[in-house]
């Protein structure tokens, strides 16, 4: 990759929305708001603490959770947002894919083109401990990844970045704990012995995805990305398909495992 075509990288809304701490301090714009969310009160009363002193075997035990989530980032699960102007212009497409997934923990490449007719080009990856993940319920703060590493364009060689606390690399794109708040919890019907996740509020917002009106979510925990994600009777619950700047957008338009399937978006922040 050219020196040049690297510096456009450097410099795009992209790596200045999900690469935040390497290439600025500057907290990320305040998102507008076509569509005024709807705030009410939520509590996740089947959410169990990885922390459980008595854990049920099936539920509430580390490894239980750690393994769930886990199978959301299967190896070659690949998630792609396209960023758009104030004009609603396509600027850069970028595209996380699931590289490893061991003993709960993941590595995701990051991946950049400018055109739609470019081929992607990695400059990024992320490894993720999900147990320091899911242990993290009150903040960001909480945890860190356990590397985030530039991809040198000339050699193909990883340098460490950064001492991992570019967390919002990783939660502006997906929320683990609506990835656990599944049909399959709700349902179930035991009280939690656990502290619960503190998440007392989330706000609600109507869009239209493929022609039908979706409610993404934006619960207290991940309010700080200013992303909204999947709900979690959704088939991609906790991934983030919206997300507003102060000139630029993002949406999610395709998803899939690589060689298997895919599947297109439309998304439109309206409803």
């Amino acid at each position: 990759m050219s020196s040049g075509r690297f510096a456009r990288v450097a410099a795009s809304s992209i790596l200045a929305a999900s690469t935040t701490a390497a290439f600025a301090t500057n907290k990320l714009p305040l998102p507008f708001t076509s569509v005024a969310p709807i705030t009410f009160p939520i509590s996740y009363p089947h959410f169990w603490s990885i922390k459980s002193a008595t854990p049920s075997p099936d539920l509430n035990s580390s490894s239980s959770l750690v393994k769930r989530i886990t199978k959301r980032f299967n190896i070659g699960d690949y998630y792609i947002w396209l960023y758009r102007d104030s004009k609603g212009i396509p600027t850069s497409w970028e595209r996380y894919k699931v590289e490893r997934n061991e003993d709960g923990i993941i590595v995701i490449e990051m991946s950049t083109k400018f055109s739609d007719n470019e081929d992607y080009f990695t400059h990024h990856r992320m490894t993720v401990d999900l147990a320091e993940s899911l242990e993290a319920r009150g903040e960001r703060g909480d945890w860190k990844l356990k590397s985030f590493e530039f991809r040198d364009a000339n050699t193909g060689e990883w340098t460490q970045f950064g001492l991992g606390e570019n967390v919002q690399a990783f939660e502006e794109k997906f929320d683990i704990f609506s990835m656990l708040e599944d049909s399959t919890l709700s349902r179930n019907n035991n009280k939690t012995n656990a502290s619960e996740f503190d998440s007392k509020n989330k706000k609600i917002r109507p869009v239209k995805v493929n022609r039908d009106v979706s409610e993404l979510v934006q619960t207290q925990r991940h309010e700080h990305t200013e992303a909204w994600f999947a709900p979690p009777v959704h088939e991609l619950p906790g991934v983030a398909f919206l997300k507003d700047f102060k000139d630029h957008t993002f949406t999610l338009i395709e998803s899939g495992r690589e060689g298997e399937y895919h599947k297109k978006f439309d998304v439109s922040s309206t409803a």
